[in-house]
């Protein structure tokens, strides 16, 4: 070990850093934020925020140009430049997180609320959505795997750890009937899920035609049932 003098004797409250540990991002609680590009040879205080903030977190993607950023209890910052520029992301309601974690890109976040639910964003906390049937509980940890699809949380009260897998397809139907169709014809797809959820642009369903598979699209958002048409050809 050899210790990174350059940086200066802080209440260092976290660190995060690229993939290859060139670039860094460090925060200091009741502090300022500071970042360096040469392995910690150097730092540099982020001028971005000229007044203290009491941090408590800090994430980086492998590439280190994805950084986010959290204060206590409330406001959570995202960076797409490596730091040289933030935008404040609010979690809807302005409630106050007591965990939070990222996806290995960043571009999913999720956090715990004391005596409230789970919330989660997949655009780097541009939105936020409510994960309901976590329930209310003192969730103090939350972690979510690298992919985004998983996520596992403490609740405090009972001592118990609970996971939350991807949403699975539950059923699929349609509201026409058994019988001969033909071209120009529209066939509704329903596809029903497990859970609520969101999709990021549109759902593809490849259906089995014969020689040649059709495809039809939909969007949902915050919902169990998806519809797709299918116009016969």
């Amino acid at each position: 070990w050899s210790a990174k003098t350059a940086s200066g004797q802080k209440n260092w409250q976290a660190i995060a850093t690229s993939w290859d540990g060139n670039k860094l991002v460090a925060v200091v609680k009741n502090g300022f934020m500071y970042k360096s590009v040469n392995w910690g040879g150097t730092w540099t205080q982020n001028t971005s925020f000229p007044a203290e903030k009491n941090w408590q977190v800090v994430f980086s993607s492998i590439d280190g140009t994805k950084l986010v950023a959290a204060e206590s209890a409330w406001n959570i910052f995202s960076s797409s430049d490596s730091g040289t520029t933030w935008i404040e992301k609010i979690p809807s309601g302005n409630k106050g997180w007591n965990s939070i974690d990222t996806n290995s890109d960043l571009t999913k976040i999720v956090i715990g609320i004391t005596n409230e639910t789970i919330y989660t964003s997949i655009n780097s906390g541009g939105t936020w959505d409510e994960i309901s049937t976590s329930g209310k509980k003192t969730w103090t940890l939350v972690s979510l795997s690298g992919d985004g699809k998983k996520i596992y949380a403490n609740d405090a009260t009972d001592g118990y750890i609970f996971s939350l897998a991807p949403a699975t397809i539950s059923e699929i139907t349609s509201d026409a009937v058994n019988g001969t169709y033909r071209p120009g014809d529209i066939i509704d797809i329903d596809l029903n899920f497990s859970e609520p959820v969101t999709s990021t642009g549109d759902v593809t369903v490849t259906l089995e035609t014969g020689a040649t598979d059709r495809t039809c699209k939909f969007s949902i958002t915050n919902a169990k049932t998806g519809t797709c048409n299918y116009t016969i050809q």
